[in-house]
């Protein structure tokens, strides 16, 4: 596996998939691909496709790992959950105010 430090697209993935967890919806990567192009501004198939790539791999390697759970829905689809003992969000209380941070355990 490729290291890399965390960027923005982990960022926004792990985000989509920590909500849909705390919302019970189901969280799949063209959905994440999707939600992530809009963000970029991309609209065409073929660049909404190679969001889909980037982001299915890098679910792969967090599921690797332990962070993500792979789980199939009821119409036998992947969705996929986080490890909550591993990783989550929480709001912390810096200089200029609250903000929301991602907790890694380690």
């Amino acid at each position: 596996m490729k290291k890399h430090l965390i960027d923005e697209l982990d960022l926004f993935i792990f985000k989509e998939i920590f909500n849909s967890y705390k919302n019970k919806e189901e969280c799949n990567t063209w959905e994440v691909s999707k939600k992530y192009s809009i963000t970029l501004n991309k609209k065409t198939q073929k660049e909404i496709d190679n969001i889909y790539r980037i982001i299915t791999s890098r679910i792969k390697n967090y599921c690797d790992i332990g962070i993500f759970i792979k789980k199939f829905n009821g119409e036998k689809k992947i969705i996929f959950e986080m490890d909550l003992d591993k990783i989550t969000f929480s709001s912390h209380k810096f200089s200029d105010g609250f903000h929301q941070c991602l907790l890694i355990r380690i």
